[in-house]
């Protein structure tokens, strides 16, 4: 009995301290409740996604395209820091709300504010491929109704009476006389001021029909642009086909093309150069026999790189473009040379203007394309048009399609034809706008927007390096 009094006392004691602290600290059940609640609902914001600022536009995204991600659903979520994972032994990027869910699964956009402050934000794929269908369709039903002006345009043209032959002489003698202008075209463009070296490759391929004449131009016309631009140094180097097997570089090492004797070595050696024969199914495009730029545009823009007194630049000479554009274009993004390209006449399957041009847009400022077709082939296209002239002037047939005595085309189905070229070039404007966020969205979804060294840049320190500024400088219009 004695022992049970005892055990009671205690345990009352025990409760009635226990009571003492929780009434004297101000903690009793409902404010104990009131701070796990508090402490849920924190734990509750803290996965949701919120971004610090409010994004006003994205870098390399079109206007309706940074819409689209910004206002989809799901919503973009903002990227966290890296984190070790020691099962893998590597940093794997995470993003909000769970630190579980992998950003390689995401496509990463950068997105900027009014202040210029930049962040990285990850999209859905599923919202990107959303948006890629609905601009497909969009783009379907434009082409198709542009097809259909242009079958009725052509139903009015044949309406029309046929050009008048003084009409077709005039123009024929203009094409003449601007042909016989650039018969002795010059090779080589003004080269960029300031530079000490000069990088100069040149395609030696079964397409390069004019080396030659490329390799004679180059021997007339280097001295005096090299003199123009103060250069010092020059290279030659070799661009063929891959199965060629000729990977050194450069072909020849830099010498001072002032020194008589080198230069008259390297005189030598374009003199002997000779483009490989080939094949007639190579020509025809069944096989390949273009060539890469790319370790020679790296080579050339990294040699001198410990130089800080070196200033090179790097001048392609070649009548198709490179196999390797792509990779060429991100090259040309991050070095400070400037490029000149030389598109010259051969026989490439492929109308390369487009992609040299790309290249020459993606490089340095100074840089520039330009298009050389050689004596040859402006002799042979007079021949044709005096041809077709002295066929002309001597066919004496009337036209017997004239309306009106004044020799005017009078119908008012002009009218309807020009009120369709009109809504033509809407239809134009509205494909192109189209073409170019299918584009951006497909960069978007495959994660080539923006290269990891930008997003790691920005993860950093808020801002991309100086060589993205020429990422932005070849976005279409509508993605600046």
């Amino acid at each position: 009995m004695i022992g049970k009094s005892e055990h009671k006392a205690k345990t009352k004691a025990w409760t009635a301290l226990g009571a003492n602290i929780i009434g004297t600290s101000g903690y009793g059940t409902a404010t104990l409740l009131k701070a796990r609640t508090s402490t849920t609902q924190k734990a509750l914001d803290a996965r949701k996604s919120r971004p610090a600022f409010v994004p006003e536009r994205g870098i390399g995204l079109t206007p309706r395209l940074f819409d689209a991600l910004m206002h989809g659903n799901p919503a973009p979520v903002e990227a966290l820091p890296s984190s070790y994972l020691p099962t893998i032994s590597r940093h794997v990027e995470s993003i909000a709300p769970s630190k579980q869910v992998f950003a390689q699964y995401w496509c990463p956009v950068v997105v900027e504010n009014k202040a210029g402050s930049r962040q990285i934000m990850h999209v859905d794929p599923i919202v990107v491929r959303s948006f890629r269908r609905t601009v497909a369709e969009e783009l379907q039903h434009v082409r198709g109704k542009r097809s259909r002006m242009l079958k009725r345009i052509k139903h009015i043209r044949e309406e029309f009476p046929h050009s008048e032959s003084s009409d077709i002489a005039a123009r024929l003698r203009r094409e003449i006389d601007a042909a016989k202008g650039r018969a002795d075209e010059m090779l080589l463009r003004p080269l960029p001021e300031s530079i000490s070296a000069l990088h100069i490759c040149l395609e030696v391929t079964p397409y390069m029909l004019q080396l030659e004449l490329v390799c004679q131009r180059l021997v007339q016309e280097l001295p005096a642009a090299l003199a123009a631009a103060g250069v010092q140094r020059i290279t030659f180097s070799t661009l063929s086909s891959e199965s060629s097997g000729a990977d050194a570089l450069p072909s020849l090492p830099p010498f001072d093309w002032r020194d008589a004797e080198a230069w008259s070595v390297a005189c030598e050696w374009l003199s002997a150069l000779r483009a490989p024969l080939s094949a007639k199914a190579s020509l025809e495009g069944k096989t390949q026999c273009g060539f890469t730029f790319g370790k020679a545009l790296r080579w050339a823009t990294t040699c001198e790189a410990f130089d800080a007194s070196s200033s090179p630049a790097v001048m392609l000479v070649s009548c198709s473009k490179p196999l390797d554009i792509e990779a060429c274009i991100a090259l040309a993004r991050r070095s400070g040379a400037p490029l000149q390209m030389l598109g010259v006449f051969g026989l490439s399957p492929e109308d390369p203007e487009s992609g040299l041009q790309e290249l020459a847009d993606a490089a340095a400022t100074g840089s520039s394309f330009g298009l050389f077709f050689g004596s040859a082939y402006w002799s042979q296209f007079v021949a044709a048009r005096e041809r077709q002239l002295q066929t002309l002037e001597g066919a004496q047939a009337a036209d017997s399609k004239v309306l009106s005595g004044d020799h005017e085309i009078v119908s008012a189905k002009v009218f309807e034809m020009r009120l369709i070229e009109r809504i033509m070039l809407e239809c134009y404007s509205e494909e192109q706008q189209c073409e170019e966020e299918l584009t951006c969205a497909t960069r978007v979804f495959e994660r080539t927007l923006v290269e990891r060294e930008d997003l790691l840049s920005v993860l950093r320190s808020g801002r991309i390096n100086s060589h993205t500024a020429s990422l932005q400088a070849t976005m279409p219009a509508t993605a600046r």
